[in-house]
């Protein structure tokens, strides 16, 4: 991915200052380096409406909390503060090990080339692709809608990323082209081409399937019956939930559906996007509790897919998810 230089410094200067101070602040009294990454390195970035979102690299995990603190705090002086992902040594051995998705940690690449970490081919196949995109949409399907404008820009710069990526190392997939006018569509139909479906049928079934599940899935997390609500929809018709919502239904015990090759992989590429997010969002005594118990989930899924499904070969996603146990619990 290609840096930019600083364009319209009157508009970008707030997120300039606010970046210095945090720098300043995070090195004199944490010893944190602190970086930008994500859409402030691109063309993507438009000053007033992009947030500014940031990795550290922290030694003393220790130090974490009183950090936290302060970081939470600034974010209520300095509004356009984003996200903040945390690298540690045990989490940046497992990405030197077992890379993730290569899409999503290209958005970072201060953090790649500050440790010399080269992102092979396999990182960006097409099922990393279809997972980049539609982890991308359940962020911003609510955004869609209120700013239009800057969204299109921001879409226009994924697809873009996918295009260049899969030319420059001649990765087999669909060009993706994006229509202003039906935004939500044109995302959706490049996660399902991607996908590679059987017939025009299939890709209409899908599309609209995943649309009915990014809708009500995140919305369904937060209420207590969560469970109830997704487990009446469980059954082999609705597959699809379990090969791009392992998240929300590995832990759902009671049904474990049979799965295609290519299935499987799907599934087991949006167990490395989570295994990749934990893995950045800080241990925590709580987030790591968190963190092992979705991983487990995960670790029992998989083996109770490998039981049922005789003819699905073998892969290294159970040592992937292994090593990222060992990451909260070494």
């Amino acid at each position: 991915m290609k840096l930019i230089n600083v364009l319209h410094l009157p508009l970008r200067l707030p997120y300039i200052l606010a970046f210095a101070k945090l720098k300043f602040v995070s090195s004199l009294f944490w010893g944190i380096e602190i970086w930008p990454r994500h859409s402030y390195l691109t063309t993507a970035f438009i000053a007033t409406k992009s947030d500014l979102d940031l990795s550290i690299f922290v030694s003393n995990l220790d130090s974490l909390k009183s950090y936290h603190k302060y970081y939470f705090f600034m974010r209520k002086i300095i509004p356009f503060l984003g996200e903040l992902y945390i690298y540690d040594q045990n989490s940046i051995a497992f990405i030197k090990t077992y890379t993730g998705n290569g899409f999503e940690l290209d958005r970072d690449p201060l953090f790649l080339k500050r440790f010399d970490i080269e992102l092979s081919s396999k990182s960006f196949g097409r099922n990393e692709a279809a997972t980049y995109l539609l982890m991308a949409l359940v962020n911003d399907l609510h955004k869609i809608a209120k700013d239009s404008d800057s969204r299109i820009k921001k879409w226009k710069y994924h697809f873009s990323h996918v295009n260049s990526v899969f030319s420059e190392k001649e990765i087999p997939g669909p060009r993706l082209e994006i229509n202003e006018q039906t935004l939500v569509f044109s995302i959706l139909s490049a996660i399902v081409n991607l996908s590679s479906p059987s017939s025009s049928n299939q890709a209409t079934l899908l599309r609209a399937k995943l649309k009915l599940y990014i809708e009500i899935l995140p919305k369904a997390e937060v209420t207590l019956n969560f469970i109830d609500l997704i487990k009446p929809l469980l059954s082999q018709e609705n597959v699809e939930l379990f090969t791009y919502f392992i998240e929300y239904t590995a832990s759902i015990e009671g049904f474990t559906p049979l799965l295609t090759e290519p299935q499987f992989d799907t599934a087991s590429s949006q167990i490395e996007w989570v295994i990749l997010r934990l893995i950045r969002q800080g241990h925590t005594q709580s987030a790591n509790v968190e963190s092992i118990n979705k991983l487990r989930s995960f670790k029992f899924f998989v083996e109770r897919v490998f039981e049922k499904n005789s003819n699905l070969k073998p892969t290294d996603i159970l040592e992937k998810i292994d090593a990222g146990l060992k990451v909260f619990n070494p």
